[in-house]
């Protein structure tokens, strides 16, 4: 809890300016139907496959958005499943991942995030997959390692976790397209626009804490730049 509170509330803005909301290029929305262990599932999926379109810290911003706002209208569940599709991604997506980003959304989810992941998964796995595992893996726990599973291109391994119908119909299942999940959660970002504005405003008083005030800084020291610094061949 503690974590949880340091993390989302040191940062000047975690939540993605309501002026941008139509920017996002990902659909990044929960899904209707539970996992077979009850847990829910949440989908991330490329709706504009443009990498110049593609910001990954606005991706981060929105799916807590979408996390929060879900779990404060929903409650809480038994576990919550991941779902990564890497349909259209390319490696210069992969080049604009940010590191500082990728590190703190991972250990959010790991570390300070109030729900218990019990599973992640990378569908349509591309090529360079082992690419993005050597990225990720630094920041990975091997309790999180465990629960991970790539899926292959036209695989239906998926469905021992959960029915494959419940995917959006552009990754093989019935649901929505992923254009129409976009929309739909932008539709409700707009109309629960006061939610976010008042839970912006949330922050944690470091100066209020026994001791040596704790900043984001302090949890992950100073990782900094970009992958774009880094040799991809």
């Amino acid at each position: 809890m503690n974590l949880h509170h340091t993390y989302f509330h040191s940062s000047a803005q975690i939540y993605l300016n309501t002026n941008k909301l139509h920017y996002i290029s990902s659909a990044l929305t929960p899904l209707e139907t539970r996992a077979y262990d009850d847990s829910a599932i949440i989908y991330c999926g490329l709706v504009d496959y443009d990498p110049k379109n593609f910001v990954f810290a606005d991706a981060v911003r929105a799916c807590l958005m979408v996390l929060d706002l879900w779990q404060y209208s929903a409650g809480t569940w038994p576990g919550f499943v991941i779902v990564i599709d890497l349909d259209h991604a390319t490696i210069s997506h992969i080049t604009r991942l940010d590191v500082q980003s990728v590190q703190q959304f991972l250990y959010f989810l790991q570390e300070a995030m109030l729900l218990k992941i019990k599973s992640l998964h990378f569908l349509n796995a591309p090529s360079f997959m082992d690419r993005l595992m050597m990225i990720l893996r630094p920041f990975l726990k091997k309790e999180l390692l465990e629960m991970l599973s790539i899926h292959q291109i036209g695989s239906t391994t998926i469905g021992k976790f959960f029915p494959i119908e419940a995917l959006p119909k552009d990754a093989g299942g019935q649901y929505k397209t992923r254009q129409q999940c976009r929309d739909d959660v932008i539709e409700k970002f707009t109309s629960t626009k006061e939610f976010f504005v008042e839970e912006n405003k949330k922050r944690v008083v470091e100066a209020k804490r026994p001791g040596k005030p704790k900043t984001i800084s302090d949890i992950f020291g100073g990782v900094e730049g970009s992958f774009k610094k880094l040799d991809i061949d």
